[in-house]
């Protein structure tokens, strides 16, 4: 896995499986919910001071459409964002 820098948090998207309901698998669009797994070290304010994120690994979050940077690592499928563009955090696996 990889660090992000600053404000930015890694995202496993969830995998939404669309499916007829004869069983044929449909047109798959990208899901704008999600895993955080790896957080930056924080906000960087002018004057140097850090503030940390509000959000830590393995919180579930919804995030804004077209944002942020699709990576792949080791054959898996991650989104790089900033935590502003995170709208929610979900409680009690609500989105899943």
């Amino acid at each position: 896995m990889m660090t992000p820098m600053n404000d930015r948090i890694i995202i496993k998207r969830d995998e939404p499986v669309k499916e007829s309901d004869g069983g044929l698998i449909l047109e798959a669009k990208k899901e704008n919910i999600g895993e955080v797994v790896a957080v930056g070290t924080g906000h960087v304010l002018n004057d140097g001071t850090r503030l940390p994120l509000l959000l830590k690994v393995g919180d579930r979050v919804v995030f804004a459409k077209m944002t942020g940077t699709d990576i792949e690592i080791d054959d898996e499928q991650y989104i790089i964002i900033k935590e502003m563009d995170i709208l929610g955090k979900l409680e009690n696996n609500l989105g899943s």
